[in-house]
């Protein structure tokens, strides 16, 4: 459920009742009795368009007409003002406009860009406004308005009473979370984590998302307490004792800035990145209504679409004009300048706002909206049998319209940080490079400013690119496991610098604490995202016979790749042929960085009947990928390659694309951001974060398009493996 039910317990005990819908009034409801009038201070620029040359619909073409749409057009939205709903506010542009501090509207005139279209546009408050009443229920009751907002499980909870049709979705993720206290819990790092420690998680009572989670197992139904008030009160008394549901673009900010009780960073997951991908604050119309509306929506879907971007590239007019209408509807509902820069701020940073797999924005993803559907159900909720097509539409979308360039970067933070590559530094095309998009992207979404460095052919300068990064920087990550034991004495002799190394858990096994109160280590379930392409080798191979090519052998890691691997393609034919070599064994570590030799064993593993090769062996993989394509044109007959680390074929030349047929993801880059994020946000948390299937750590890529026929397939295993139905070996014992 969305925020028209924060604080109604809270508010009910405050004020006694509250009045039903101010705004209910089909004739009152306009803003012609502002209370007050103001201008907000600069216009927003026109937004940039993405290069992308398709339309979404065969109307794309045809612009619609504005002057068809009702005057004044009117959103109904589900709380108060504040940045979530930024790019509705950034439709006002920089025109005049009032504040009705009565019915909490907020009016003028729809703006595209710097252009004045003329056609009157009100946002009006939900939540109280409305008795609390959910939007679409709320859409059915008053006729002026046109559109609202809608969530992707109250469509399907709803549809049979009020159905809603979404054209347009601003935020691209739910911005829903569910936070703890870090210090409390210092192994949580995710939902699933909190279901397994049994941690008492508070929640608005009626929940689809706890239904879910329990139903997955992912909670236990005595662990959810349905008690949640909006109040920070309990979790504070608390002590940090429980978990509890919130908004990412919100309270993180409130918790360490606002309430002085607490004063302290929490930690949190969304509960899109947990599995509940619903598509959150949607511009809905009331379904019977599509065939009136669409000259008006094929001209003013893109005119929102260009908002949502405008406002990520500058929110200061739309938050100026948020901030003053809260202060002017005098209510319960504070917000401050520096929240609404922390909320626009963190919509870029947690990829609330962006493009999603595509280059347009807005848009929404059949088989996301079908998911929602299918674990709705699959938790027990009546879905009364309603399609896709029933809840959304991209028809209106224009496809030229997306984030480009900088348009999701933040200003630059305090925080700097070092990176320190395993050799071969950036460029290897596989492992060095997930790393150094995760750091790139820091960048641009946590404001991080770096320096970054690679060791000498033998390695043997670590220990002193760590302390030169050390001496420069509160946070260094080094890329490797081999950093290890340099990584954890120069931690010891700088105890205000944070550390963080890439596939070395940095603890204790003694104690089973952190190696020290400043080192981090980040390692990865490389056996769960093996297993998936293993069972894609099983499933694409012609001939029953595939290879595996690891890079250095025999000390414990490369062999997880190939466990899960062979698990993998023996869950498809328990009969396959299965080839396996390494190129170097432990100590000599030059098989991570021996493209000629990967090249070698990959066109003899070829020649002996495999036609497809999975490589774990770091940057020797770009062997493999040549062996691929010069043995395909030679024979007549197709064989690939499967990559690892970062997705290949985005990364291989492009001669040697089409022989990628899929890369085993190690999201190195998502951990290097995620600890920098955590430097960021003060919650930097030593000892060992293990990434996994259940939280995007590792899985599959899907380029190229050469696995789409199996994704159902592949999606099945991935669920089992999370669930705990099948257990992936993570040795070759």
């Amino acid at each position: 459920m969305r925020k028209q039910w924060k604080l109604i317990l809270a508010l009910l005990a405050v004020f006694g009742m509250i009045a039903a819908a101010c705004g209910g009034d089909d004739d009152d409801a306009s803003s012609s009795g502002s209370s007050s009038d103001s201008s907000s201070s600069s216009s927003s620029e026109d937004s940039s368009s993405s290069s992308s040359s398709e339309s979404s619909s065969e109307e794309a073409s045809d612009s619609g007409d504005l002057s068809t749409c009702p005057d004044p057009l009117a959103i109904q939205t589900d709380w108060f003002p504040e940045a979530e709903h930024g790019s509705m506010y950034e439709l006002l542009g920089d025109g005049a406009y009032s504040i009705d501090s009565e019915n909490l509207i907020v009016s003028g005139t729809l703006h595209d860009g710097g252009t004045d279209t003329g056609v009157g546009f009100e946002v009006r408050t939900g939540g109280p406004a409305i008795g609390f009443s959910p939007v679409a229920s709320y859409m059915y009751t008053d006729d002026s308005l046109t559109l609202g907002y809608a969530n992707t499980e109250a469509q399907v909870t709803f549809f049979s009473s009020a159905p809603m049709l979404s054209v347009v979705a601003p935020l691209e993720k739910n911005p829903q979370m569910v936070m703890w206290d870090p210090a409390t819990y210092p192994d949580v790092n995710t939902l699933k984590d909190l279901g397994d420690q049994n941690i008492t998680i508070s929640v608005f009572g009626g929940g689809v998302f706890a239904e879910v989670f329990i139903a997955q197992g992912i909670w236990s139904a005595g662990q959810v307490d349905p008690s949640y008030d909006g109040s920070p009160a309990n979790f504070i008394a608390n002590g940090g004792t429980i978990a509890q549901q919130g908004f990412a673009s919100a309270e993180p900010y409130d918790y360490e800035k606002v309430f002085e009780d607490w004063g302290k960073p929490v930690k949190f997951q969304l509960l899109h990145d947990a599995g509940f991908q619903v598509y959150s604050q949607t511009i809905g119309i009331r379904s019977a209504e599509k065939d009136e509306l669409d000259e008006c929506l094929k001209a003013l879907v893109p005119v929102i679409q260009r908002a949502v971007v405008s406002y990520a590239q500058d929110p200061s007019t739309a938050n100026a004009i948020i901030v003053d209408a809260v202060e002017t509807f005098a209510s319960f509902w504070v917000y401050s300048p520096g929240l609404a820069q922390n909320s626009a701020d963190a919509q870029k940073t947690l990829g609330l706002v962006g493009n999603g797999p595509n280059d347009t924005v807005g848009d929404m993803e059949e088989d996301r909206v079908q998911g929602v559907i299918d674990i709705m159900a699959d938790a027990g909720i009546d879905t009364g049998g309603i399609t896709t097509a029933d809840i959304y539409t991209n028809e209106y979308i224009d496809s030229s319209i997306g984030f480009t360039g900088d348009d999701l970067c933040i200003s630059a933070s305090d925080v700097t940080a070092g990176l320190v590559f395993d050799i071969g530094g950036r460029g290897d095309q596989s492992f060095n490079d997930s790393a150094a998009a995760g750091i790139d992207r820091a960048e641009c979404s946590l404001g991080v400013s770096y320096s970054e460095s690679s060791p000498n052919d033998d390695g043997s300068n670590r220990a002193e690119l760590l302390q030169l990064q050390a001496d420069n920087n509160p946070v260094v990550v080094a890329v490797g496991f081999l950093f290890a034991g340099d990584a954890a004495t120069v931690a010891a002799a700088n105890p205000d610098t944070n550390f963080a190394v890439i596939d070395d858990a940095m603890i204790d096994f003694g104690t089973g604490g952190p190696l020290a109160d400043n080192a981090a280590g980040l390692t990865f379930a490389e056996h769960e995202g093996s297993f998936l392409v293993g069972a894609a080798a099983a499933l694409k191979t012609e001939t029953d016979t595939i290879g595996f090519i690891g890079g250095v052998c025999c000390f414990g890691l490369i062999e997880k790749f190939e466990a899960g691997y062979i698990a993998g393609a023996q869950a498809v034919n328990p009969d396959i042929n299965i080839i396996s070599q390494y190129i170097t064994e432990f100590p000599d570590f030059d098989g991570f960085n021996a493209p000629d030799r990967a090249k070698e064993i990959a066109a003899a593993m070829y020649a002996s009947g495999a036609d497809i090769v999975y490589h774990a062996a770091g940057g020797s993989g770009a062997g493999l990928f040549e062996a691929a394509k010069e043995v395909s044109e030679a024979s007549g007959s197709k064989v690939w390659g499967i990559g690892v680390d970062s997705d290949q074929y985005n990364t291989v030349d492009a001669e040697v694309q089409e022989y990628v047929l899929t890369s085993m993801l190690k999201r190195v880059d998502n951990a290097v951001y995620l600890v920098l994020q955590s430097q960021v946000n003060g919650t930097f948390q030593a000892g060992q974060t293990a990434f996994g299937l259940s939280d995007d750590g590792v899985g599959y890529s899907t380029s190229g398009g050469f696995v789409d026929d199996i994704v159902a397939e592949l999606e099945a295993f991935k669920k089992q493996i999370i669930s705990g139905a099948i257990v992936v070996p993570s040795s070759m014992e």
